[in-house]
């Protein structure tokens, strides 16, 4: 299969949402088929002229559309140069993995909106794992008596805190507000972030780059997070020639309100 057969065998749905944005006529999507198995579908904005995305559809199988039209709205996003976090120390992986936490948390909110809109399923399975996973973890921390850092994730607070945030936002809020009292056991910190991350995702629009804006910028300025994180514009490669920007599937997302934290 080539990546036109690819684009031409997408349901009419998935048309329908490309059709959406027509400047992608100007500057098209490059598909290219990969069996790459660890990353199956992801793209790399390098090049000034298209969007290269690859895709293994062997690898995904019944969800491959639905990657496919996940990583088409990060072009999106590209597009119309929404804002992100970066590390403001690139070259220290601690503060690289908080900046793609927080990012994967915001910039996602906007692509699953156009996914439930459509009518695409929620990965229920992978989300019903993290809630589990979180569950036990921070259950292990209070019996062992461990600090929530203990994994030498100096960040661990507000990993943890966009990961209970996705349980609310995409799992179930009563659930992700028990694991918020599960981590206040030991962490008050982590309840109080997800509760940060919930509100502020509540407040603005995140799907403009203007709302998007707001949003990080209350987050790095609520976390106390400055002196770490800066807030970028992802570059088109022809306004910048070494700007390279991957963007992959994020892994967790969503925010919890203060007064859901507080109950």
């Amino acid at each position: 299969m080539t990546g036109q057969e690819f684009i031409a065998s997408l349901s009419p749905v998935a048309h329908r949402i490309m059709s959406i944005y027509q400047f992608k006529e100007e500057k098209p999507i490059a598909l290219h088929i990969t069996d790459n198995t660890e990353k199956p579908c992801f793209m790399v904005n390098d090049d000034p002229n298209c969007y290269p995305l690859y895709i293994n559809p062997d690898a995904l199988g019944p969800m491959a559309e639905k990657a496919f039209i996940h990583q088409f709205c990060h072009c999106v996003q590209i597009e119309e140069q929404f804002p992100f976090v970066r590390s403001k120390t690139p070259d220290d992986p601690q503060t690289v993995q908080l900046a793609h936490a927080i990012n994967s948390l915001v910039l996602d909110m906007f692509v699953n909106h156009v996914l439930n809109d459509n009518g695409y399923p929620k990965d229920v399975k992978k989300l019903e794992a993290l809630y589990t996973e979180l569950h036990f973890r921070f259950r292990y921390f209070t019996e062992k008596k461990l600090p929530i850092t203990a994994d030498n994730q100096v960040y661990a607070e507000y990993i943890y805190a966009t990961q209970i945030a996705r349980v609310y936002m995409e799992l179930d809020s009563k659930r992700a507000r028990a694991l918020q009292k599960e981590v206040a056991v030991f962490s008050k910190e982590t309840k109080l972030y997800a509760g940060i991350f919930i509100n502020t995702i509540k407040a603005y629009p995140y799907d403009t780059h203007v709302g998007c804006h707001y949003i990080f910028d209350h987050l790095v300025d609520q976390l106390k997070l400055s002196d770490v994180l800066e807030i970028g514009h992802i570059k088109k490669p022809a306004d910048e020639a070494a700007a390279t920007e991957e963007v992959n599937a994020p892994d967790n997302v969503m925010p919890l309100n203060n007064s859901d934290s507080e109950e």
